[in-house]
């Protein structure tokens, strides 16, 4: 494999590995958002971690 082909791997999968991340913030993002709106009707925290899967920590946090 030349240099040339391998830095085009590697750019390639940084790319790829910087989509996925970014995908996966994302949908951290809209947990909380979710928690959010649940926690402001009244909802307890225990429920908002079943529904949403965000952590306690992440829940009290907000």
């Amino acid at each position: 494999m030349t240099l040339e082909e391998q830095m085009r791997l590697d750019q390639e999968k940084s790319y790829a590995e910087g989509k996925n991340g970014g995908f996966v913030e994302g949908k951290n993002q809209s947990k909380k958002e979710v928690a959010l709106k649940i926690k402001a009707e009244g909802i307890g925290p225990s429920l908002i971690l079943k529904i949403t899967g965000l952590s306690m920590e992440e829940i009290e946090k907000l």
